[in-house]
């Protein structure tokens, strides 16, 4: 569940019955988001490192998603799920 009104979206998903969401991206997509993510998760914008920030939003963050990918147990990757297989896993089926 993805929206460029965070405060609403986040709204929306702490009134659901079971409020919490899972995205599903492959390697690429992920690198992409991450290169974007806010400043607790990105020292390029912490640290205001703006063309290492533009670099990494055109090329991807691969460090951080290996980084996740090392620490998140909610983190599944090399995994390749159907939507209703990673429903399933989680619960929502």
């Amino acid at each position: 569940m993805t929206g460029f009104d965070t405060h609403d979206l986040c709204q929306r998903v702490a009134d659901l019955p079971r409020p919490w969401t899972w995205q599903l991206l492959n390697w690429r997509i992920a690198a992409k988001e991450f290169a974007i993510s806010g400043a607790e998760h990105n020292p390029r914008i912490r640290d205001r490192q703006m063309l290492a920030f533009l670099t990494e939003t055109l090329l991807g963050n691969h460090r951080l998603v290996r980084q996740m990918a090392a620490e998140s147990a909610d983190f599944l990757p090399g995994c390749i799920l159907t939507a209703r297989a990673a429903a399933a896993s989680i619960g929502a089926g």
